[in-house]
């Protein structure tokens, strides 16, 4: 099978820029001062999916965790919401999983307890993605679950991935008395941000010293456009026509902030370097081409689409939910 190099590939490369830095100490930090969870939110294609992908690999690899994971789908019209969660939970622990038992919450429990044992650790993590679509049932299995693992001698800790409007949850948890679940899930609170303009050349520079395959001696850049690279040309360098092109989408949107989402600034990278392939010398209009490129990341699209979601949610979380369903 021909080999796709991974910047044509969905999810296949991470780069470890600042928002994923801040993200893993944020996280390390939490876990070792004893708490018991953690909400990260973020703007649609901000890296979350990523970071999450990134740090279950992690432990995975050094197995100092009893790692289970799922992604929250919404309930429209189920009526076994909960034993869901324990399913999906059960699937993430065991992909071989070919029956689904009867009991699954005492058969997800029971899995925990084994691989602790069998890894000789106490530490669990249960990371749940797309957590803003919980509902009240759910959650309120999931603090069943962390009592009863702690009750057992373990150390459980939960992160939730979320959306930005995962905001709104603890306002309407506490207009309806659920203090506990406010305290236990929604006290821990952290954006994943997007990257900085004086981030950028980090982010770029990354194209230019990754190798592919790895110890080839063949940087991302240099598959991609050898004759340029060859002249001595680096992505690393367009950096200040990459945060030109950005400023002025920005102001052309009146979005906000100066963050980009990560996903659209590898969008961007991956087309210019399309774009770029078959120059035998630097084009004299890079800078229309990393402007094009920029444009052409989804970033307006997704704009108009659904504008600010974090400053949305934000708006929503201050309202009065009195008038509103719990798991709306």
């Amino acid at each position: 099978m021909e080999s796709i190099h991974p910047i044509l590939l969905q999810q296949a490369f991470t780069i470890k820029a600042p928002p994923l830095q801040e993200f893993i100490r944020e996280f390390g930090r939490l876990v070792k001062n004893g708490e018991l969870s953690m909400v990260c939110y973020g703007a649609p294609r901000a890296g979350k999916t990523t970071a999450r992908r990134f740090l279950q690999s992690g432990l995975d690899k050094v197995k100092k965790a009893v790692v289970v994971s799922a992604i929250i789908e919404l309930d429209v019209g189920r009526t076994d919401s909960r034993n869901r969660l324990w399913r999906d939970l059960l699937r993430g622990t065991d992909r071989q999983l070919s029956m689904t038992p009867s009991n699954p919450y005492d058969a997800l429990f029971n899995k925990i307890c084994v691989d602790a044992d069998r890894y000789d650790v106490n530490r669990v993590l249960i990371i749940l993605d797309e957590a803003q679509n919980l509902s009240l049932e759910k959650l309120g299995g999931l603090k069943k679950l962390v009592d009863e693992l702690i009750e057992h001698g373990l150390s459980p800790f939960v992160l939730l991935m979320a959306q930005p409007q995962i905001l709104a949850r603890p306002r309407r948890l506490l207009s309806f008395q659920y203090q506990d679940l406010v305290d236990r899930f929604f006290t821990r609170m952290h954006r994943f941000r997007g990257v900085l303009p004086e981030e950028i050349p980090a982010v770029l520079k990354f194209y230019d010293d990754t190798q592919w395959p790895s110890e080839s001696g063949i940087s991302f850049t240099a598959h991609f456009v050898p004759k340029l690279w060859e002249m001595g040309w680096r992505l690393e360098k367009q950096a200040p026509l990459f945060q030109n092109a950005i400023a002025d989408l920005f102001r052309r949107l009146s979005l906000p902030n100066n963050e980009i989402g990560m996903k659209y600034l590898v969008t961007s990278a991956r087309i210019l370097f399309n774009c770029l392939n078959d120059s035998s010398s630097e084009p004299k209009d890079i800078k229309e081409l990393i402007s094009k490129s920029v444009k052409d990341s989804g970033l307006i699209q997704a704009t108009e689409m659904v504008g600010d979601s974090v400053a949305a949610a934000r708006m929503d979380s201050g309202r009065s939910k009195s008038k509103n369903r719990l798991d709306a």
